[in-house]
């Protein structure tokens, strides 16, 4: 999922049904989901991430998976149509990487994931809407699939959280993209290791917000630009893996939308 700043719309795109792949399309509007029917589409498949390109105004989307097959085709979104792209230079194809919007407003940043023959991705791409560029930053987080990654607008950065390396262990760093390097950051206070969580952009000023699914009891924890916060709530979702989050078209909410494991819940 992510935010359609331009429509103020949430997209939504495929994930694994009750069954099987999907290859569907919805939009949030902060009232109701509606699903659409655009002309041509990428194929069903899950573990993608999508992002919002501030500097051309749609959600680009990339890789994923299906079946076995790990993808590497570009899509992006405009509001009604999704339509490929075909740039001269592609990342290798991986599922469960982090994308999120560039701090600079001029692309796409992704970072890491699963290539295919497992191997654990820690690469750094940028999207300019017309090609991938791979930078090579002078520091950079660990191998890994499964990261958190958002923009925090506000700082001017891209938050990544977690994840999980090739030995199987679930991680707990944060690290910061600025738009030509990333940063470790060494908070006071921090989620638990986790892999499969989710992370947006909060409008309220906050920085980002975190959701942290499986293995440990629902939390949710905010990034003020140096430091994390848990907040506590009376109410909130069960615990679950791998949930959508996205900011929530311009409500100043972020909407959840979880994993067809737990589709009892909404």
């Amino acid at each position: 999922m992510a935010l359609d700043k331009r429509r103020r719309e949430i997209v939504l795109f495929g994930g694994f049904g009750n069954s099987d792949l999907s290859a569907d399309t919805w939009t949030w509007d902060g009232s109701d989901w509606e699903q659409k029917f655009p002309a041509t589409a990428p194929s069903a498949r899950a573990s993608n991430p999508l992002a919002y390109d501030a500097a051309r105004g749609d959600v680009l989307l990339f890789g994923g998976g299906a079946g076995t097959a790990i993808l590497s085709d570009t899509w992006t979104w405009d509001g009604s149509n999704w339509e490929q792209q075909f740039p001269a230079t592609i990342p290798p194809g991986r599922v469960l990487a982090g994308m999120a919007e560039d701090p600079r407003s001029t692309g796409v940043v992704l970072f890491g994931g699963l290539h295919v023959a497992g191997e654990w991705l820690s690469d750094t791409w940028i999207w300019d809407g017309i090609n991938w560029e791979e930078k090579f930053p002078a520091t950079s987080p660990s191998p890994r699939l499964g990261p958190a990654m958002a923009l925090d607008a506000i700082h001017r950065q891209v938050v990544l959280f977690g994840g999980e390396d090739a030995n199987g262990n679930v991680l707990s760093d944060t690290w910061t993209w600025d738009g030509s390097n990333w940063e470790q950051r060494f908070p006071m206070s921090s989620p638990p290791p986790q892999f499969g969580q989710s992370m947006a952009p909060e409008e309220n000023g906050r920085g980002v917000l975190l959701f942290v699914g499986q293995p440990f009891p629902f939390q949710t924890w905010t990034w003020n630009g140096s430091n994390w916060e848990q907040q506590l709530s009376a109410d909130s979702p069960s615990a679950r893996l791998q949930p959508g989050l996205a900011s929530g078209a311009g409500r100043n909410q972020c909407h959840h939308d979880f994993d067809d494991e737990h589709n009892d819940e909404q």
